[in-house]
Order: C-alpha cells, then sequence, then structure tokens
C-alpha cells in the first residue's frame, strides 16, 4: 500500500504484544515515511482509519462491521479455511464492494465470505474477481461506500512468485538444482 498510496500513519494491534512490538521494530527498519502506532484495541485502530488490513490467524472475528465507517477500505488476508474468518458477517454485508483475488475460488475457501453467505449477510453474486478491478471493469461507486477485498491468494500469484525467486537466484549463483 504504501508503493501506491501516501501513508501518515500505521496503527498495528496484535494480540500478542510482543509480536506487535517487533513488527513495529522491524517495520520502522524499512518505512520511514509515516508514524507507526502500537494500539492495543482493535476498535480503536479502525476509528478513521482509509485503510484497514487483517493478516491473522483469528478462527473468530477481530474486527466487527459495526465499527467501520463510511470510506473505508479493507483487506481481508489472514483466513483462507472455509469455517475460519476475520472478520463478521456484518463487516461483509455493509461492503457496497465485494472483491476477491476469484470469485470462483473465493467459493471454496474464504471463510470469511462463506460464513456471510451461511447467515444471510451475502450473496455471492455480488463478489467480483479481482481482475476486473485492474482493467477498471468495476469500481466503488462513491467515496462514501465501504469496500472489501478478501485475499485468499492465487496458485498463479505463487508460481509467478516463484519464477522471479529462482531467476534472481540463479543471476546470483546461488542455491543447489535439484532433480525431482
Amino acid at each position: 500500500m504504501v508503493a501506491v498510496r501516501e501513508i501518515r500513519e500505521v496503527r498495528v494491534v496484535s494480540r500478542d504484544p510482543e509480536r506487535r512490538r517487533r513488527f513495529i521494530a522491524a517495520a520502522r527498519e524499512r518505512w520511514h515515511a509515516g508514524e507507526l502506532k502500537e494500539v492495543v484495541d482493535p476498535r480503536t485502530a479502525v476509528a478513521g482509519a482509509h485503510l484497514i488490513t487483517t493478516i491473522t490467524s483469528a478462527s473468530s472475528p477481530v474486527l466487527l462491521g459495526a465499527w467501520l465507517e463510511p470510506g473505508q477500505h479493507l483487506n481481508v488476508c489472514g483466513s483462507n479455511i472455509p469455517d475460519r474468518r476475520e472478520v463478521d458477517a456484518e463487516a461483509i454485508r455493509r461492503a457496497s464492494l465485494l472483491v476477491a483475488d476469484d470469485a470462483n475460488a473465493a467459493r471454496v475457501e474464504a471463510g470469511d465470505l462463506l460464513l456471510a453467505e451461511a447467515e444471510g449477510k451475502l450473496e455471492w453474486g455480488s463478489v467480483r474477481s479481482l481482475k476486473d478491478v485492474v482493467t477498471g471493469t468495476i469500481r466503488r461507486g462513491a467515496p462514501e461506500q465501504i469496500s472489501l477485498f478478501k485475499s485468499v491468494g492465487l496458485a498463479l500469484e505463487d508460481l509467478a512468485l516463484a519464477a522471479v525467486v529462482l531467476e534472481r537466484a540463479q543471476l546470483s549463483g546461488v542455491g543447489e538444482p535439484l532433480d525431482l
């Protein structure tokens, strides 16, 4: 996000205080354009934020839809297991624009969406694929609408990264070839 937006403040929440502090220390070494704040309460972190990202191993919601404010954008990235979620069904319901890496793939493993559907808060026809955003086919209708990107990752993304890593390793002369 910092590569495409001017970010002046990042609020970091973690259930584990030591992990939170380690993350902030590591982030401070790499990012100097804004302020990193340690926050204990997730609701406080969400208040007034423009961009919200969840990357957790939580099995139940750490972010509630009742906390959301007009115009916020959520990146929900942690859970990719059908019976686990980081956000509640109300967060999914309140999002005017719902996007996943691939809507069909999300239907298999995106617990945040699957559980919202089971609770009657989501119609799958409203979930769009990221390619539609990238090509400009869809966009948020108004600045005050809430948008949500549910990332589950795609094998194609993993392959593309692996190709870059392999190429760099070969150019640097590191690693050992394996016969598979």
